[in-house]
């Protein structure tokens, strides 16, 4: 079954040479309220689609198609032709509904290993806090070195990179060396049939505790773009606290939220910097904003805070004392 997108918003299935529209059915989709599901209800209920019935038939040469999602959710991969979907994405507000659309070449990079026989194995090297085009300029300087070599001895790739880059250890050096190591080790495991943790000796769990991350961080700087409720006043912090437990989770983790009616991320040390100078407002901000979780959660969540890159250690110091009441994790 072929699903079109086309002309107004219309949805139909292909069949020959036209276009049966559909549309009709997606009054008897179910009514989502939040927290939205994350797959799509039409897949997800394909069988009201296949059995409505169709209201006309659209010559498929004179149909408009327009993208297949009309609300693409997170792209993992660039197809040949990304740009002109990006640019596509960005004029149809159809598409993007006002959301935010992140361009992969800024903010994503998957590393392709392929060798001669076709096999592929895998890696992100993404980089989207520093030099993006730097880290992929490196992983070209550095393509020289491994293509044409049997992919299998990885450490020994592994070193030679190393000593071609020894003038300059780490940062994104260090990055592009991990993400050729973990392409080759994912092209190595698909070979043999296993898992790359395998080539590691095993698992050492089957289970791990799992935390809420970004609580609250999200719902400050970026509650339009996910839909979920604004972080508008510290009832709302109290709120939140309550999902986290209903949700089932026992810790969670954020930042230094302040809400409001414009709520924000205090992140000095991204921004103008200074931030031990303001370490008692941040330990302020922090202290008001864990003692509303605290009053949602009821104790039943632990709290940890991520203080980024926003202070020297002076300035941890004097927030780690003033949040000690609160049983970090």
């Amino acid at each position: 079954m072929r699903i079109a997108r086309f002309d107004n918003n219309r949805v139909g299935i292909v069949q020959d040479d036209g276009i049966h529209d559909m549309t009709g059915a997606l009054e008897q989709l179910p009514a989502h309220r939040y927290p939205f599901p994350r797959h799509d209800a039409l897949i997800a209920n394909l069988d009201i689609f296949e059995n409505a019935t169709t209201t006309r038939v659209v010559k498929l040469a004179r149909a408009e198609l327009l993208s297949p999602v009309a609300n693409p959710g997170k792209i993992m991969a660039a197809p040949v032709n990304y740009t002109k979907h990006l640019e596509e994405a960005l004029a149809d507000k159809g598409i993007h509904h006002g959301n935010l659309i992140g361009e992969i070449h800024k903010v994503g990079i998957f590393l392709k290993a392929t060798t001669d026989e076709g096999s592929v194995g895998w890696a992100e090297i993404t980089d989207s806090h520093g030099s993006p085009r730097g880290l992929a300029g490196i992983i070209d300087d550095l393509a020289p070195l491994v293509i044409g070599r049997d992919p299998r001895p990885v450490e020994a790739v592994y070193w030679d990179l190393y000593r071609a880059t020894r003038q300059s250890p780490g940062s994104v050096i260090a990055k592009a060396l991990a993400g050729i190591e973990n392409a080759l080790l994912d092209l190595k495991a698909r070979a043999l049939g296993v898992p790359v943790y395998e080539l590691f000796g095993g698992p050492t769990r089957d289970r791990i505790p799992m935390y809420w991350s970004h609580c609250g961080t999200t719902r400050a700087r970026a509650w339009e773009v996910t839909r979920t409720p604004k972080l508008g006043s510290y009832d709302d912090v109290a709120a939140l606290g309550r999902e986290v437990v209903e949700h089932g989770y026992s810790a969670f983790k954020t930042n230094v939220v302040v809400p409001g009616d414009e709520p924000k991320v205090l992140m000095p040390g991204f921004n103008e910097g200074g931030g031990t100078l303001q370490a008692a407002e941040i330990a302020d901000a922090l202290v008001r904003l864990l003692e509303a979780f605290r009053a949602g959660t009821e104790g039943a969540a632990r709290p940890i805070v991520d203080l980024n890159f926003n202070l020297e250690p002076e300035g941890c110091v004097r927030v780690a004392r003033a949040l000690e009441p609160f049983d970090l994790l």
